[in-house]
This record gives structure tokens, C-alpha cells and sequence, in this order.
């Protein structure tokens, strides 16, 4: 990618500006949903194999996989062995990660079955989504 942008600058750009764009529909979206009683139990608590399927699916982590391979991967001898350390040390991160959503999301669960509570968090993780693209485009 790096090589893509250093011979495409305007396309760098348009991806920036196009990624921002979306990030910000996003923030739209979350903070405009429904929080009624009703979206909440028709929706049903999500099943572990709905969080197996998203994390095999989810594009974004084979992105930050190649990222991070592509431009980090730790000096060790022989060169295999650093991909198994360096794909473990990814999964190590990933899974601590995902423990503190899921810790994350047990203490606010609650909160979101409010519907005035659950519209504040909703328009705060809007603002924080729309704030993190603007800080982006200013680095």
C-alpha cells in the first residue's frame, strides 16, 4: 500500500477523505438509532457464533494483520519463527482486547436499556467517532 500511495498521492487522499466520510455516516447512524424497548428485544442477544462469524469476516482485522506483519514484525532468527511469535503476540493482543469490550459492554449493557441513557452514549460514541476522523486528518 505504502508503495501504491508513494506512486498515487491523490489516491491516498481519496481514500482518507472517502474512509472519513463513511466513519462519520457511521456516527450519524449510531447516534440517530432507535433506543426503544421494542429494538432491543426483537434484536435478541447476540449468539457466540454471531462473534465467531463477524471476527472471520471482519475485513479490518486482516487489514491490521498485513499492517502490522508488513511493517513490524519482530527480529527474530530464523524469519518463520518471528511470524509464528509475531502472529502470536497479535493473537495474545486481540483476545485482551476483545475481553475488555465484552467487559466494556457488560457494564453499560444495562445503561442501554434506558432509552434516555442509551441515546447519550449512543451520541457520545457519534462524537467520539467524528472526533478521532478529524484528529486524523490534522496528523
Amino acid at each position: 500500500m505504502a508503495a501504491l500511495f508513494t506512486a498515487f498521492p491523490s489516491a491516498e487522499l481519496a481514500l482518507k477523505i472517502l474512509g472519513g466520510v463513511y466513519i462519520c455516516y457511521l456516527a450519524l447512524k449510531i447516534a440517530t438509532a432507535s433506543t426503544g424497548p421494542a429494538n432491543v428485544a426483537s434484536a435478541g442477544a447476540p449468539k457466540i457464533r454471531d462473534g465467531i462469524l463477524l471476527s472471520v469476516l471482519n475485513p479490518k482485522g486482516y487489514a491490521a494483520f498485513l499492517a502490522i506483519f508488513s511493517n513490524f514484525l519482530l527480529p527474530i532468527s530464523p524469519t518463520g519463527l518471528a511470524l509464528v511469535v509475531t502472529g502470536l503476540v497479535c493473537l495474545v493482543v486481540t483476545a485482551a482486547v476483545d475481553l475488555g469490550w465484552l467487559c466494556l459492554g457488560s457494564l453499560i449493557g444495562p445503561l442501554m436499556r434506558a432509552p434516555g441513557k442509551s441515546r447519550a452514549i449512543r451520541v457520545g460514541f457519534g462524537v467520539m467517532m467524528v472526533a478521532a476522523v478529524l484528529w486524523a486528518f490534522t496528523q
